[in-house]
């Protein structure tokens, strides 16, 4: 999986495509997602942890449940906003 911020900021989604419908949700509305459980409770805290910055993890998901996870390499940016 590839997670990336696009600047500038759209205003609305494209139109529906063969992968899905694309839509756009603010911060405080993630909680309310049918997340899987390893987007709310690895890839969100480190996207935040790292905006503007990156990151690089790896999930061994061959156990089962919530895998076990490597953070590979973490570069935050200054200004990152706190997971």
């Amino acid at each position: 999986m590839f997670l990336f911020e696009v600047r500038p900021r759209i205003l609305q989604p494209p139109p529906p495509h063969a992968e899905g419908r694309f839509a756009l949700w603010h911060r405080d509305e993630l909680g309310r997602l049918p997340l899987p459980d390893t987007d709310r409770e690895q890839i969100w805290p480190l996207f935040w942890r790292h905006r503007n910055g990156f990151f690089m993890a790896h999930c061994d998901a061959t156990t089962g449940g919530a895998g076990t996870w490597t953070l590979l390499d973490s570069r935050p940016a200054s200004g990152g906003i706190p997971a």
